[in-house]
């Protein structure tokens, strides 16, 4: 679930990117525009802290986004964590 998944605040800037969303965007619809699917919203919200996935994103929003190129080793990570 969300709360166990845990990422370094020291994230390599070389995996982001810092992007200002349109403001009032949900976060799957967030999600979708970058990665082609709404199901990676919770990537968003973890790397940002967003403890409100409802929440919409406002206009002062400099998220960090993951490079979609970087998705895939994350996820990757990520389910190494959750299997110890």
């Amino acid at each position: 679930s969300l709360q166990h998944v845990v990422l370094p605040d020291d994230l390599d800037p070389q995996l982001y990117e810092i992007q200002s969303p349109p403001p009032g965007m949900p976060y799957s619809i967030l999600s979708y525009r970058i990665y082609g699917t709404m199901h990676l919203w919770w990537l968003i919200c973890t790397v940002n802290n967003i403890y409100d996935p409802t929440s919409l994103t406002k206009p002062e929003d400099m998220l960090k986004i993951i490079k979609p190129q970087h998705v895939g080793s994350i996820l990757s990570n990520i389910q190494d964590q959750l299997t110890k």
